[in-house]
């Protein structure tokens, strides 16, 4: 899969544009090039003031050095990507994510350059001739620091031995690379943070000590107000539904004005949102952009009792698509509960907009997912998810539902207000409300459903008044408004949404083994493809003088916002299959603008 380009204020992996080509990445600090001034005493350099580079000269990255805040502090990369493409995608599971840039301990080629941090040891020319430099990470296992054992060969980087460097190095500078091996799992662990120190003794005695400290990049997640720049869907072989909805799917993308066509994913699980979920790291740059490496999480869905092939395996597709600035993660614990197993499919992990309240501010949102004290997701992949402390989670009741899934009852919509966009849900009173003014009308008998099926054997037609009639639906309907007011309530109060800003979708529930699933397409659960492009299922609902009603509801709900609605056939395929659009959809968006490393977080 193809990056993009440098017009999402990205930067891909260009050399130069990074700040770094290979006469920087081999050449000697010696100031031979214009580079440091020598110093009398050991001074290493990060990009302290994340300006995409190491300045060598002046103190612009010697203050604050060993601080983190708003403003001060060097970043670094999980290495996790695969910049020469030698990972083999074609191993059992726990093998998958133990091959990357960072499992071995050589550079992967010019470019992996980019991946990781630059630190300069300014030349100290006159350093005692028995001096020894040591370079030491605190801590020391998430990371590996490069140097260049050759001068001027461009092959010879290697990890810093423990037992040090000699004098040489010292008195003409070093420049040295720092990886990072993984991400933060765990803060209690290791809460992301390193620090670097670089010190010389003689003599048995330490001469010179200096220190910077720097923080890895959290792995964040695309919120849906970032446009979309790739859509997946899922190719069934030989399935007619499957052509179908990806055609309907393509046409409302084509409307939309994307440029790329949609990713097939040949699987025959169709739940492309649901097995792997989009994200980015990123670090300083040159010329005021990032440098990206795009994440792909699979989905912690444990299937299976084989320990070495234990998860879904349509999730295999995120390692699949590992390789330069592109990467993949997966966390799971075995063995966790089956019973709450859907929780895990990333239908149920959403990211709220960016927003202030209160004097706090989420400029890159907030994670929204299911989950309560007794029905809850993978705890290992939860605290992995929490750990990365930028997307601080909202957490709503799933538990009432039989699949269990945010995005079948909540979106988040663009709209023209002070906070840029607002919350869209599904209405069961709504659709209540529109098929007794039907029936008032006189029009009871207008079919529903018409021509659709339940499975093979069982006939969806039904006719207004029939589904008013309905005890279990109108049942059901009733007490999932009850459950969304209270996902609401979370909601409203957590991000400052109005009521009344609220965009309502009409639908109707039923019950099935004592939990609710959408029995009317559930509208809600779409595709935002542009600020101004919205794929929704088709209704299949009443139809007056030709018109769906359910349809008009939808589109005349979103045009009051500014957004028009595309429809996509997904009865067979999704809706009775307790799906929808959203659900057999998925996307890689835009990297926002928004610099995670300026929250000081």
């Amino acid at each position: 899969a193809a990056d993009s380009d440098a017009s999402d204020g990205t930067d891909a992996g260009d050399g130069a544009s990074a700040g770094v080509d290979a006469a920087d990445a081999t050449d000697s600090a010696d100031g031979s090039d214009g580079g440091p001034l020598p110093t009398n005493t050991v001074d290493v350099r990060a990009d302290s003031n994340r300006d995409g580079k190491v300045d060598l000269v002046g103190a612009t990255d010697e203050e604050f050095e060993t601080e983190w805040d708003a403003v001060h502090g060097a970043v670094f990369l999980a290495n996790l990507d695969d910049d020469q493409k030698t990972c083999d995608s074609d191993v059992d599971d726990v093998d998958l994510p133990k091959c990357h840039d960072a499992a071995d301990e050589v550079v992967n080629g010019e470019s992996d350059f980019l991946d990781m941090a630059r630190l300069e040891v300014l030349p100290w020319a006159t350093a005692p001739d028995d001096a020894v430099v040591t370079v030491t990470a605190f801590p020391a296992e998430p990371v590996r620091i490069f140097y260049q054992a050759a001068e001027n060969n461009p092959i010879s980087w290697v990890p810093v031995p423990s037992e040090g460097l000699p004098a040489e190095f010292l008195k003409r500078g070093v420049v040295l690379y720092l990886e990072g091996k993984d991400i933060v799992r765990d803060t209690e662990v290791w809460d992301g943070f390193v620090t670097v120190e670089v010190a010389a003794t003689s003599g048995g005695e330490t001469v010179g000590q200096d220190s910077v400290r720097l923080r890895v990049s959290p792995v964040m997640t695309y919120h849906h107000l970032l446009p979309a720049e790739l859509v997946y869907a899922t190719e069934r072989p030989g399935d007619p539904w499957s052509v179908e909805f990806r055609g309907d799917l393509s046409t409302a993308m084509e409307a939309a004005g994307l440029k790329e066509d949609l990713i097939t994913v040949k699987d025959w699980d169709s739940w492309t949102q649901d097995f792997f979920e989009t994200g980015y790291m990123s670090m300083p740059g040159s010329d005021g952009k990032q440098h990206v490496i795009r994440v792909m999480y699979r989905s912690a869905n444990v299937e299976s009792n084989d320990k070495k092939n234990p998860l879904r395996s349509a999730g295999r597709f995120a390692f699949e698509q590992r390789g330069p600035d592109y990467a993949a993660i997966q966390q799971y614990e075995f063995g966790h509960d089956p019973y709450m197993d859907s929780l895990n499919s990333f239908g149920n992990t959403e990211t709220i907009p960016p927003y202030s309240l209160d004097g706090t501010d989420y400029p890159l949102g907030r994670l929204f997912r299911g989950s309560i004290k007794y029905f809850y997701p993978d705890p290992a992949f939860s605290l992995m998810l929490e750990s990365q402390g930028m997307q601080p989670q909202v957490y709503v009741d799933t538990s009432w539902l039989i699949v269990g899934h945010v995005d079948e009852t909540i979106t988040f919509l663009p709209t023209a207000n002070e906070r840029g966009w607002t919350i869209g849900c599904g209405d069961s009173r709504l659709s209540k409300k529109m098929l007794e003014d039907l029936e008032a009308d006189g029009k009871g008998n207008v079919a529903m459903f018409k021509g659709q099926y339940w499975d093979s054997n069982k006939k969806a037609d039904t006719t207004v008044s029939k589904l008013l009639a309905d005890e279990d639906v109108m049942t059901s309907s009733a007490k999932a408004a009850a459950a969304v007011d209270a996902q609401l309530a979370i909601l409203l109060e957590a991000t400052g949404v109005r009521a009344d800003e609220l965009v309502h979708f009409a639908i109707l529930h039923e019950e099935q083994g004592g939990y609710s699933i959408a029995h009317q397409p559930g509208t809600a659960n779409g595709i935002l493809l542009s600020d101004t492009d919205f794929a929704a299922p088709t209704p299949h609902g009443a139809v007056i003088n030709g018109v769906d009603i359910f349809e008009t509801q939808v589109e005349d709900t979103l045009a009051a916002v500014g957004i028009d609605a595309h429809f996509v056939e997904d009865w067979d395929l999704y809706h009775a299959a307790l799906g929808e659009v959203h659900c057999g959809s998925n996307t890689m968006r835009a990297i926002p603008t928004a610099l995670w490393w300026e929250t000081g977080r």
